[in-house]
């Protein structure tokens, strides 16, 4: 069972509790380094002052079909760790395909379409920072999703009981 006082529990917890205030997730952008907004930024020259040095930005974003946005600190990509298996369950109880959800834990950067097959961005992320696990060399994220859940991990998650 996951820790319920961990940032990882506490996304879990807001996605749950705030889901009916979204439509359909029709897309996802994960990170292992919080941020996809930053990483946007990053690319524009007008804008990247504005958030240039955060570190706070979320590593999971959900954009329904309306464009209304679900941020979750506790969720990221690009390691085998709680963080990323948070992300994973979210995105299997979204109707995201498996082989979508085995980027995850390989992809340092992700942005992935429901209704599209491949990836929008996949970057694959190389380094692995003390602490935060390690690139998983199967990329069968999905299977180990299916086994946590199997084994009660997101128990409180799927119980409501939060």
């Amino acid at each position: 069972m996951i820790d319920n006082s961990g940032i990882t529990q506490c996304s879990l917890r807001t996605w749950r509790l705030t889901r009916s205030l979204f439509g359909d997730f029709q897309q996802a952008f994960c990170s292992f380094d919080g941020g996809w907004h930053r990483f946007l930024a990053e690319s524009s020259v007008d804008d990247s002052d504005a958030i240039a040095g955060q570190w706070d930005q979320p590593g999971l974003v959900l954009r329904d079909q309306h464009g209304g946005e679900l941020w979750l600190s506790g969720c990221a990509s690009g390691y085998t760790g709680e963080g990323a298996a948070g992300a994973g369950y979210i995105l299997r109880c979204e109707g995201f395909k498996p082989h979508q959800i085995d980027l995850i834990s390989l992809c340092g950067r992700l942005h992935l379409r429901k209704s599209q097959s491949d990836p929008v961005v996949a970057e694959i992320r190389r380094e692995s920072r003390k602490g935060r696990g390690t690139v998983s060399a199967e990329p069968k994220w999905s299977a180990h999703i299916e086994s946590l859940v199997a084994s009660g991990y997101f128990r409180d998650v799927d119980s409501n009981g939060l």
